[in-house]
């Protein structure tokens, strides 16, 4: 499946994210990229970050804080992802 248009289209990979034994999404509020490629997904689950490498690698999760959903990425000058 193919969305947006121009240099804006892109194809949905449904294998792409590949995740940890125990870990599912929950409903995705957002998704951004970082300045290194990785790929952040805002989701409702108790980890509701989680972070990807550019080919769909699971490297990291955390956000139990954020229980309801992390919205609105926004990256800082220095590479982080706040």
């Amino acid at each position: 499946m193919a969305t947006g248009a121009g240099e804006f289209r892109f194809t949905f990979d449904r294998g792409w994210a590949k995740l940890p034994a125990g870990k599912r999404f929950g409903t995705t509020h957002a998704i951004a990229e970082d300045s290194r490629g990785r790929i952040f997904v805002f989701h409702t689950a108790s980890e509701c970050i989680f972070i990807f490498a550019p080919d769909g690698e699971f490297l990291a999760s955390w956000g139990a804080d954020y229980f309801a959903g992390a919205h609105y990425p926004q990256r800082a000058g220095d590479h982080r992802m706040p």
